[in-house]
């Protein structure tokens, strides 16, 4: 931990100063129906846990609409779309000079960091469904340093090439040595660095940010209360009196609701083994004036709660860890914004009231109660059949002594209200079933125009959360990602690229670690069939461009196979290079000898 002496601030100054602002924050978040009680419900809802909120009463209908389950699956893959239709999501830009490296630089990233390193798909996935359900989706990015032991060995070795072995690996690295008729034996053992970039998408109620935040950049603290084992602190090299003290850790806001069946209050000491306890940890950047010298950034590691914290890490920040945020429905002026899931909560709830009241007024419809004359049935269990033409035997004298209570069925006016709230959830999510192809009946009723329409308006609103995700969150990551590359990976790593060894030392990069990234979202959030055949469109007017003109800085060989190689990724198909390969750089075609002009006269 760092030295903190005046001028500035001391520890038990910056130990007060996290502390208000953390309990600050967690006041502000869970202390609200906006934010915690809002996201709590939207996940409840689309799990189809309504107990809390709707509950019914015995022998009654307990049916669960699903508006957010369906409005929001509907809208996930439109949106996860764009971004992983290309080998290339985040495209680092352009700088004279450093083109080859820059283009190196994309490539690492996306195929390298991105998809091997980290499922990117799966983090985008998962992404952006919190940020459709919980108001904003969060990812934490930051290098893990981390070796493993990989052991070989060598048969039938003589003595020089034992010598080599030993010479080039050492006799420390030896684990295993044996002689027999076939020569020598030896197993070498060695630690390999793997050491990464790791993307992590994490519950959003974990993280905390100040509460007069208006965005990540201008907050005094953002981030990441999380659950850390005793052991793990211990083995961190941090003091095992600061970690004793720190409390147990209690989730503010559980992701499962009480009433789901895999809920479980689980205690976080464990009585069999102390080093398995868990305790609160705070893991994020802190703004203040430590050293006296003007508002900087600082990276925080600490431990504890509303009662006191204890910080067990303090150094300037240097991106040791990089938040990215994701909100499709951003507020002016606030972090916090809104979500699909909560425009679509309100209507899940009428539909689901309307639904119960449709089944029970059938259920009495069909199911009528009765009047009964007590004293006039010969034999009562009778009545509590209600098999089809069950006969109930009654006593002579007695008239009419059973009378069905008949209920009208109203079913139909709940019908149509349900259809008049569907309209109200199409319009505020942006989606319609007509929109993406699922009711046919639908389309079969509409105009051409009237169905372009719906279309497009569909389509306009995930376009603008596509571009508001790319625009925020995931440049922020990409970004992220080249700035920790640049710091922490002090060694070369050979990796494959499209079937090519490729060699990669960050630390040439230094200079650019500042790059900026434009976030490719495909061809925007249409149907496959649209986007091929614009690619379509796109290649004819080249080609006749090339045909005519030959090779200009407009259009050339490169873009010409770039097009085609886009055609391959909008139709789905991955490894667009094995189709249409790079045009290598100074490559031009040979072009046929022209005939001479007076040997074609003759």
């Amino acid at each position: 931990m760092s030295d903190l002496t005046r001028p500035g601030m001391t520890q038990d100054d910056i130990s007060l100063l996290l502390k208000d602002e953390i309990t600050d924050a967690i006041a502000f978040i869970d202390g609200t129906d906006w934010i915690a009680g809002e996201r709590k419900q939207n996940l409840d809802f689309y799990r189809g846990d309504m107990a809390d909120y709707l509950p019914y009463a015995k022998n009654t209908s307990g049916v669960i609409d699903t508006v957010v389950t369906d409005y929001i699956d509907m809208m996930l893959p439109d949106l996860i779309r764009p971004f992983t239709i290309g080998r290339v999501v985040g495209e680092y830009e352009a700088r004279e000079g450093y083109e080859e490296i820059i283009g190196d630089i994309t490539a690492f990233v996306n195929n390298v960091v991105f998809r091997k390193d980290n499922k990117g798909e799966l983090i985008v996935y998962n992404w952006f469904k919190d940020a459709l359900i919980q108001k904003v989706g969060l990812v934490e990015t930051y290098w893990e340093q981390k070796a493993e032991t990989k052991e070989r060995t060598f048969d039938g070795l003589d003595e020089l090439q034992l010598a080599m072995a030993v010479m080039k690996f050492g006799e420390q690295a030896i684990t295993n040595y044996s002689q027999g008729p076939q020569g020598h034996s030896i197993t070498i053992s060695q630690q390999v660095n793997v050491s990464c970039v790791r993307i992590d998408n994490f519950p959003p109620e974990e993280f905390i940010i100040s509460r007069n935040a208006r965005t990540q950049e201008d907050a005094v603290w953002r981030g990441r209360r999380t659950p850390k084992r005793v052991g793990d602190l211990l083995a961190a090299g941090y003091p095992k009196d600061v970690v004793d003290e720190l409390p147990d850790w209690t989730p503010d806001s559980p992701s499962i609701s009480s009433a789901d069946p895999r809920y479980r209050d689980r205690s976080t000491v464990s009585k069999a083994d102390p080093m398995m306890r868990e305790v609160v940890i705070h893991k994020g950047i802190l703004k203040c004036d430590a050293r006296g010298r003007g508002i900087e950034e600082y990276f925080v590691i600490a431990g504890g709660d509303a009662s006191g914290v204890k910080i067990l890490e303090f150094e300037p920040y240097h991106c040791q860890v990089v938040f990215a945020d994701l909100c499709p429905k951003p507020m002016p002026h606030s972090f916090w914004g809104n979500c699909p899931a909560d425009d679509l909560c309100p209507i899940q709830m009428v539909n689901t009231a309307i639904q119960r009241q449709a089944m029970n007024n059938l259920y009495y419809s069909q199911t009528p109660q009765r009047v009964v004359v007590q004293d006039a049935i010969l034999f009562p269990d009778q009545l509590s059949s209600m098999a089809p033409n069950q006969s109930i035997l009654v006593k002579a004298g007695f008239s009419n002594p059973v009378t069905a209570l008949i209920t009208p069925f109203m079913g139909t006016a709940g019908v149509e209200m349900m259809q008049f709230f569907d309209q109200r959830a199409e319009q505020r999510a942006g989606v319609s079933r007509a929109s993406t192809g699922l009711d046919p009946d639908q389309l079969a009723n509409q105009s051409a125009t009237s169905a372009a329409l719906a279309w497009s308006a569909s389509v306009g609103r995930r376009d603008l959360i596509a571009r508001l995700f790319a625009w925020g969150g995931v440049r922020k990551l990409f970004r992220g990602i080249l700035k920790i590359l640049v710091k922490y990976q002090d060694f070369e790593r050979i990796v494959s690229h499209s079937g090519k060894s490729m060699r990669v030392d960050p630390r040439q990069w230094a200079e650019l670690e500042d790059l900026d990234v434009t976030v490719t979202t495909g061809l925007g959030s249409g149907h496959r069939d649209r986007d091929v055949a614009f690619l379509s469109q796109i290649y004819s007017v080249q080609k006749e461009m090339l045909m005519t003109m030959g090779p200009t800085p407009i259009v050339d060989f490169a873009k010409i196979v770039r097009t085609l190689q886009a055609g391959v990724e909008a139709a789905g198909l991955s490894n667009p290079e094995g189709f249409f390969g790079s045009v290598p750089e100074g490559w031009a075609p040979q072009m046929p000898e022209q005939p001479d002009p007076k040997m074609a006269k003759v």
